[in-house]
């Protein structure tokens, strides 16, 4: 008999694009996003750590802050002095963190089958899914809008100008441009709720131009970074 891992390995592509037809077939209006952040002991998401997750939930075009989540997922090693520097996350509290598993069950569980929304959203998703891996053995199956490049694709072209370009504009630009408050520049809880913030405008705005599903959130923030890789590089 054939062992089943093998099997399970051939279906994983097939229900990662299952789940996403399912998130993308709901009402953008009936959904419910969850907007998250990481900290991380580098830039490296081969060899660098996942130290801390932020989220929070939006639904109803409201932030819903008795619906968040902060987690410091507990080290066995501290980062560096330069990169405690950058997070504020000392030795002490990287050493009594969460355990990892219990960290990545709960995270897990607070998304639940929603969408995730981050800002420049390759970089989360690709330390949280290996945090799943190593931690859970899982692969998770969760669907994503990358907040990086739906904010250029609709937001008007003055609000985004900007000498960094649309999808390279640091979050901090655009808190700065629509008036958002951002708290504490790389806490994960704080970026989630500036992000959240900016989601906010943009639910609002993709509403105006007749949006409706989360595929279409999808697919517009997909158009831009399609649109993005045309583009001749500026000499």
């Amino acid at each position: 008999m054939m062992p089943f891992w093998p099997l399970a390995g051939l279906l994983e592509p097939w229900w990662r694009h299952r789940a996403r037809r399912i998130a993308g077939r709901v009402p953008m209006a009936e959904a419910r996003f969850v907007v998250v952040d990481v900290e991380t002991s580098g830039l490296d998401v081969r060899r660098d750590r996942l130290l801390s997750i932020g989220a929070v939930a939006v639904s109803g075009a409201a932030i819903r802050p008795a619906e968040c989540i902060e987690l410091i997922l507990r080290q066995t090693e501290v980062s560096g002095h330069d990169n405690i520097l950058v997070h504020g996350i000392a030795g002490g509290k990287q050493r009594t963190g969460v355990p990892a598993d219990e960290a990545m069950q709960r995270f897990s569980a607070f998304v639940g089958n929603d969408t995730l929304v981050a800002y420049h959203a390759d970089f989360d998703r690709l330390f949280l899914e290996r945090a799943a891996r190593d931690a859970l053995g899982i692969s998770p199956r969760w669907t994503w809008i990358d907040a990086a490049w739906l904010a250029p694709a609709l937001l008007d072209h003055d609000s985004n100008s900007n000498n960094n370009g649309g999808h390279q504009r640091p979050l901090d630009s655009w808190c700065a441009a629509l008036g958002i408050t951002h708290v504490a520049r790389h806490n994960a809880l704080s970026d989630a709720f500036a992000t959240a913030e900016l989601l906010l405008i943009l639910l609002e705005r993709a509403a105006r131009k007749r949006l409706q599903s989360v595929g279409d959130l999808q697919g517009c923030a997909e158009d831009e970074r399609q649109l993005a890789r045309m583009k001749p590089p500026v000499s």
